[in-house]
């Protein structure tokens, strides 16, 4: 086909005024020959080669009229493809190429509502891919077991202390029966002397000192070793994480540790695990 010379310019108020009809109903059946002709507008357009085809104020060399619809029209064009909606058109591409008021008002309306339902789930979709990649990064700093016989999964945060140092390490336990999580603290001593550990406290925090009964053992002489695992209270963590500044191991002696950044950001993975997990009570 030969190449056309075609140069739509946008018409003034003054321009010929739409079909004052009234919206076409939305039953097909009922569009009658006012539908028929609008179809027929269309066909006749699509397909067309323009040298040149001014829209508005853009200009495309090389065009095709690639589709035409409810919602507007594609063009094909030597620097790519545009998309126009018929609210965005100027009067005459409107006359000229099959628009109708009631339909394609309806059209672009519902193309607008799809597209902003499209974007609610793709943003919906990044987050969620966002929040996988970080619990996976999260749990990077765990170290996961499962135990058969007792039907449960620990999740115990790596510490930061080396194995001969003494120190607070903190886990939590998922019961296969009920699925709920449980915060534990065990509390590590490490020494040449005992110093028969029986509780626990932190300063900067107003609470009770925690009491139990500490495990022993020489094995790892020339350290002696003492712990005890103690189930926590989450929004007590809470506290801790915001407000504490120190440590000390309870016993016939105690010992002070300090409460370092690095064993804040462990109690602060250990408490966004236990929420990613379920638990309940922060």
């Amino acid at each position: 086909m030969k190449c056309l010379l075609f140069t739509i310019i946008l018409l003034s108020s003054t321009a010929l005024a739409q079909d004052k009809g009234g919206k076409i109903p939305n039953n097909s059946a009922e569009y009658g020959p006012t539908r028929d002709l609008i179809e027929n507008t269309r066909m006749s357009i699509v397909g067309k080669k323009f040298e040149t085809l001014t829209i508005g104020d853009v200009q495309y060399a090389n065009a095709t009229v690639s589709k035409i619809d409810d919602a507007g029209i594609i063009l094909i064009h030597s620097s790519g493809v545009a998309k126009y909606r018929w609210s965005d058109l100027p009067i005459a591409v409107k006359k000229a190429w099959g628009y109708h008021e009631g339909i394609s008002e309806a059209a672009e309306k519902k193309e607008i509502e799809e597209l902003a339902k499209l974007k609610e789930q793709r943003a919906a979709m990044a987050r969620l891919t966002q929040i996988k990649q970080e619990r996976d990064a999260l749990l990077r700093r765990f170290e996961v077991e499962y135990d058969k016989f007792d039907r449960r999964t620990s999740y115990l945060r790596t510490p930061s202390e080396e194995p001969t140092e003494s120190g607070l390490v903190f886990y939590i336990i998922v019961s296969d029966e009920d699925r709920k999580p449980v915060i534990y603290m065990k509390p590590i001593y490490v020494g040449k002397d005992w110093i028969f550990m029986d509780g626990l406290k932190f300063s900067g925090i107003d609470h009770k000192p925690i009491e139990f009964e500490a495990e022993r053992e020489s094995k790892a002489f020339p350290h002696l070793v003492e712990w005890a695992h103690i189930e926590a209270d989450p929004e007590k963590l809470t506290d801790l994480l915001k407000n504490g500044t120190g440590i000390r191991f309870l016993g016939k002696y105690y010992v002070d540790l300090p409460f370092t950044e690095s064993k804040k950001q462990e109690l602060k993975d250990t408490l966004l695990l236990y929420d990613i997990l379920g638990g309940e009570g922060m």
